[in-house]
């Protein structure tokens, strides 16, 4: 039971991981990678400094999830 709901819990954290990502707001110049404007440093905002802890907050959620998988409960 332990570890099917730690399996479910890394799928869910994965997917919002994944949707947090994907909700960042990109600049419209792009980055200097890709031929875009060379502004290296951003101001965060609002729901963007919302959306960027959140991302880190999340992705250390899901690595402790796999820790815990992959030593304790296996």
């Amino acid at each position: 039971m332990t570890q099917q709901m730690v399996s479910i819990l890394e799928i869910i954290f994965g997917i919002i991981g994944i949707i947090v990502v994907l909700a960042q707001n990109r600049s419209e110049q792009g980055s200097s990678f890709f031929g875009g404007g060379g502004d290296v440093f951003k101001l965060r905002k609002g729901v963007d400094r919302i959306l960027f802890y959140a991302t880190f907050i999340i992705i250390a959620l899901l690595m402790v999830l796999i820790y815990l998988d992959i030593k304790v409960i296996s």
